[in-house]
C-alpha cells in the first residue's frame, strides 16, 4: 500500500512540474525543456505503475489522458498553443479524478480545447491592441 501512495504522490508531483513548466513558459516566453522532460518521465513512470496496479489500461479515460499528454508534447513545439496545452493538462487532471466514460471524456476534452483556443485568441487580440 505504501508503494501505491508513493507512486500517486510522485504522479501528482509530475503534474505539478508540468504546470510549473507551463507557467515559466507563459511568464518568460521560454520553454524549459529539462523541466518538461522531468515532468513527463515522472508522469509516465508513476502513471504506468498506477494503471497496471488496477488494470486500467483498457479504460477509456486512461487511454484518452495518455493521448492528450502525447498531444501536449507534440503541440509543445508551437508557442502559440500554450493555453491549449494548459487546458488539455487540466482536462487530464479532471479525467484522472472523475474517471468518466468515453463520451463524457471526449466532451471534457472538447470543452478544454475550446477554452484553450478562446483564451489563446483573446490573449493574442489583447497583445495586438497594445
Amino acid at each position: 500500500m505504501i508503494i501505491r501512495s508513493v507512486a500517486l504522490f510522485t504522479h501528482v508531483i509530475g503534474m505539478l512540474l508540468l504546470f510549473i513548466g507551463l507557467a515559466f513558459e507563459w511568464r518568460l516566453q521560454k520553454t524549459p525543456p529539462r523541466l518538461y522532460g522531468i515532468a513527463l518521465a515522472t508522469l509516465l513512470a508513476s502513471g504506468i505503475y498506477l494503471a497496471r496496479q488496477i488494470g486500467a489500461f483498457d479504460l477509456a479515460f486512461v487511454r484518452l489522458a495518455f493521448g492528450l499528454m502525447v498531444l501536449m508534447g507534440i503541440l509543445g513545439r508551437l508557442p502559440a498553443t500554450l493555453f491549449v496545452r494548459a487546458a488539455l493538462g487540466l482536462a487530464v487532471v479532471y479525467l484522472m479524478i472523475d474517471k468518466p466514460v468515453l463520451k463524457l471524456s471526449l466532451i471534457v476534452t472538447g470543452v478544454a480545447v475550446a477554452i484553450g483556443l478562446t483564451i489563446s485568441w483573446w490573449s493574442r487580440a489583447r497583445r495586438l491592441r497594445t
